[in-house]
């Protein structure tokens, strides 16, 4: 079989070959910049869209709801006090727990639903409470004032 011999490979077309896949890189670099928009998450907090929308929600707009919410994983053991401890630390440190746990993924994400439908937290507390109640030991999370 014929090998060809990149001496006779024009130069442009040998250009080519390496500038467009070094462009893709850059393009993609871009586009998933423009995607990532927020703060910087750990790779884990991205293993999944509704993993990832946890972790931003938690560390965004979500992040004063989800400290008056209980957590329903049993994660008190791990020190937790609220939904919130499972994503994101009161000093702002991520934590890996919530990326492996389905149970603080789901109570995240019908918290954030309920609150875009303007759900008062009073309220998204008591569904997250009647929806979890017997799945794990809830963290101690005072109730909502």
């Amino acid at each position: 079989m014929h090998q060809p011999d990149a001496r006779r490979t024009p130069l442009s077309r040998r250009l080519a070959l390496w500038v467009l896949p070094v462009a893709g890189i850059a393009f993609g670099a871009g586009c998933d910049a423009a995607r990532t928009a927020g703060p910087r998450l750990p790779s884990y907090a991205s293993r999944s869209p509704a993993i990832r929308t946890g972790y931003l929600f938690a560390s965004g707009e979500g992040a004063a709801l989800l400290t008056q919410l209980p957590c329903y994983c049993a994660c008190a053991a791990l020190g937790h006090k609220h939904l919130r401890d499972c994503f994101i630390s009161d000093a702002g440190v991520f934590d890996s727990h919530a990326a492996g746990c389905q149970v603080c993924i789901d109570e995240a994400l019908d918290a954030r639903a309920m609150l875009a439908r303007g759900t008062p937290a009073r309220d998204i507390r008591a569904a997250i409470d009647r929806t979890y109640a017997g799945r794990g030991k809830p963290t101690d999370t005072p109730p909502v004032a």
